[in-house]
């Protein structure tokens, strides 16, 4: 009789799984290990079930991915080595349906548009909902209220990242968990380089960014100047102001600058 080869796959260990972040017991993962290795916890654990933090992540505690590199913040290798010396196997977070908006596959779409080989990647929402809504006041579909049902929300607004590109064009991706705007303070020598650009002229546009910001907004909607008053000089007027080299793209993610995580993607 054939005999059948042995599987080559890994098993998991038989036994009681920890589940627990880098930093749930102390600030680091080795904080972890030290209460590991005390005598009450020997054989305890087989497997240890790592969330997402261990890789470079920048919101909803991990699950916002980067990149997956270690994030050598929390963890290192000596812990990897540590958990192997006990016996310990881990477990890991695959997250393939969203990343970061500072992941490199994102900043290459900023960055290529059209062109970037992760155009497809990153769901397109007008797109996607093409023939399935109508076009809201805000100029993005809204879906038919058959397909909205359906669709589980974390906040009432519409899932939506609206990214502007270098040309100019405006496109909206499917963000999971909405925008999150942190900014470094934004001040009248961001606007020193702009030529023509008077010190009380720079001071208005930076507090008018600010406050945009602050309120998701875009500049080329915000609200004109009243009649007969001298108009701000916002991105009506200046469309290619820059925050150093970084182009004005509020709600978009950067490396540069302040942070402006979002997750993008299903």
């Amino acid at each position: 009789m054939k005999q059948e080869p042995e599987s080559s796959k890994q098993r998991l260990p038989r036994g009681v799984m920890l589940n627990a972040y880098p930093d749930s017991i102390g600030k680091r993962l080795s904080d972890t290990i030290e209460m590991l290795r005390r005598p009450e916890f020997r054989d305890t654990f087989s497997l240890f079930y790592i969330l997402p933090t261990f890789f470079h992540s920048d919101l909803d505690r991990g699950f916002s991915i980067i990149d997956y590199d270690i994030n050598e913040e929390l963890v290192s290798h000596e812990d990897l080595d540590a958990l192997n010396e006990l016996g310990i196997q881990i477990k890991l977070d695959l997250v393939l349906n969203h990343l970061s908006v500072r992941s490199p596959q994102f900043i290459d779409l900023m960055k290529n548009g059209k062109d970037s080989e992760y155009a497809d990647f990153f769901i397109d929402w007008d797109a996607f909902w093409d023939g399935n809504g109508t076009m809201g006041p805000e100029g993005q579909v809204i879906p038919h209220k058959k397909h909205l049902k359906k669709l589980f929300m974390r906040k009432p607004e519409l899932p939506i990242l609206r990214v502007r590109f270098p040309d100019g064009t405006l496109r909206k991706y499917w963000n999971t968990f909405y925008q999150k705007v942190d900014f470094d303070e934004i001040t009248a020598s961001d606007f020193a380089h702009i030529e023509g650009l008077d010190p009380d002229e720079a001071q208005a546009l930076a507090d008018h960014v600010k406050i945009v910001i602050k309120d998701k907004g875009f500049l080329e909607t915000a609200d004109p100047p009243e009649p007969g008053q001298d108009p701000l000089p916002g991105c009506a007027r200046f469309h290619g102001c820059s925050f150093g080299d970084q182009p004005v793209r509020p709600g978009a993610g950067s490396r540069g600058g302040g942070e402006r995580g979002d997750r993008v993607g299903g």
